[in-house]
């Protein structure tokens, strides 16, 4: 590699409960935390990839990790 450095490669998904009780002012407020966490991570050099602010449904989440996986992450972030 010569010196360079390689960029760290991270997928990121959010998630939360997929009930149906969650005020529209708390699964907006998830979405932008996920945003929140995309930057932080990216200060922290790593390249972020990820399949959209709030999943909420285990076949998403699986579907998102498996596409994630697919697009050369090296490791996965699940932020709760």
């Amino acid at each position: 590699m010569g010196g360079r450095s390689m960029k760290r490669t991270v997928g990121l998904i959010s998630t939360m409960a997929p009930d149906d009780t969650w005020m529209p002012e708390v699964l907006e407020r998830v979405a932008q935390r996920h945003e929140t966490v995309k930057a932080i991570l990216a200060d922290m050099g790593f390249e972020v990839l990820d399949e959209g602010p709030l999943l909420r449904e285990y076949d998403q989440m699986q579907s998102a990790a498996q596409s994630l996986r697919f697009r050369g992450i090296q490791a996965l972030v699940i932020f709760v």
